[in-house]
């Protein structure tokens, strides 16, 4: 009886620590972004939203070069173009692995250290954006 105390406060504890794992180790989905388009686009329009819908031909290596930091980070993987932007501090290889991918093609370095395994290939179908021209 003496323990009751000592052992709920256990308890309690663990499950409060078990919850708050949970809900740090979910990757939330990025902002949803809607725009309007106009009936003719701009040529001097503002840079492209991190959410943005891709033209019908995809990005341009511009584009995803634009995006080529810790606040904004695209890459283009086998003509594919991802937003790794949330996926920089959950990454298991740190945030250096990914950093080095922001703007510009990261085919090689992807291939190189993932090339076949399933799981790396899943997790980075999650940040896919679209096409790269």
């Amino acid at each position: 009886m003496k323990y009751t105390f000592p052992v709920a406060l256990i308890v309690v504890a663990l499950i409060l620590g078990s919850a708050y794992w949970v809900q740090s180790s979910k990757v939330s989905p990025a902002p949803e972004v809607t725009t309007t388009p106009s009936a003719e686009p701009s040529p001097t329009a503002g840079p492209i939203l991190v959410n943005e819908p891709a033209a019908p031909t995809g990005y341009t290596s511009a584009q995803v070069s634009m995006h080529s930091d810790v606040s904004s980070c695209w890459t283009t993987i086998e003509g594919k173009v991802y937003d790794l932007t949330l996926w920089i501090k959950q990454h298991p290889g740190g945030s250096r692995a990914i950093l080095s991918l922001c703007g510009r093609d990261g085919t090689e370095s992807f291939s190189r250290q993932h090339g076949g395994q399933a799981r790396p290939e899943k997790e980075l179908a999650a940040f896919y954006i679209g096409l790269a021209q």
